[in-house]
């Protein structure tokens, strides 16, 4: 059973070894992603740790490409804010890029746009009292 579950904990290769896999990361998504995909990861951070072990699947974060600018859009424990590629890249263990079923070139861009009106917004925490109404409501 423990097989199927996240690693519990992914730790920094080495430095040579993590400039070589940032290298290829960058280079594939400039490559393969599209503007509006989502960049979906598994971290290095403590948070990240805690959301894969908390969920057992072996990602952890997401966030929204801005391929004009090469950001990612994201949320985290600061905030909503814009992230270098490359800076995204570097305190990712592992990236799947997501193109949304949904997702048309007509929409890409008021995607972003609209990520982008989120910046500078509080990440907004589960609200467990609701949650649990809702559980016990059965919904």
């Amino acid at each position: 059973m423990t097989g199927c579950l996240a690693e519990p904990v992914v730790r920094r290769p080495q430095p040579e070894i993590a400039a070589s896999q940032s290298a290829k990361f960058q280079k594939d998504i400039e490559s393969l992603a599209e503007e509006g995909d989502w960049i979906v990861t598994r971290g290095y951070h403590a948070g990240d740790v805690l959301v894969a072990n908390a969920t057992g699947i072996p990602i952890s974060h997401t966030g929204i490409y801005d391929r004009e600018r090469r950001q990612v859009i994201e949320a985290d424990a600061g905030g909503v804010h814009a992230t270098d590629l490359s800076a995204f890249i570097e305190k990712s263990h592992r990236l799947i890029v997501i193109r949304p079923r949904w997702s048309t070139p007509q929409s890409r861009r008021p995607a972003i746009l609209r990520a982008r009106e989120l910046i500078g917004k509080s990440y907004e925490y589960p609200n467990v009292e609701k949650v649990g109404g809702l559980q016990s409501q059965g919904v």
